[in-house]
């Protein structure tokens, strides 16, 4: 008899060890959190023009400045960011803009990207 092969899904159910909704919760939740950084990292990277370790094609003044922490609410719970900064101050994230502290609106946007 032939064994068949777990969905990544349910791999990542087992390796988590998510029994109960408040599991499955939590790895949303980590979920949405991880796919906005990436994207706000990557924002960062086309604003100036080279990836994070590819100085040779540098073609600007500014540059990375490391990041500062930033709490929004969610339908899942306060989430923390980790919000990139640029030396001259001129990024401005769009995916969570300055002074917004509510993410809701986006959260059935990033869940559609995992779908």
């Amino acid at each position: 008899m032939m064994k068949q092969e777990k969905s990544p899904l349910r791999k990542l159910i087992d390796e988590r060890g998510i029994r109960d909704m408040d599991g499955v919760q939590a790895l949303v939740k980590e979920l949405t959190r991880g796919q906005i950084q990436e994207i706000m990292d990557a924002e960062l990277e086309k604003e100036l023009g080279y990836s994070k370790y590819d100085h040779r094609n540098k073609q600007t003044s500014n540059s990375r400045n490391g990041h500062y922490k930033k709490t929004v609410a969610s339908s899942q719970g306060e989430i923390e960011l980790k919000v990139p900064r640029d030396r001259e101050g001129s990024y401005e994230p769009a995916i969570v803009p300055k002074h917004e502290m509510d993410i809701s609106a986006i959260e059935d946007k990033i869940l559609f990207l995992y779908s």
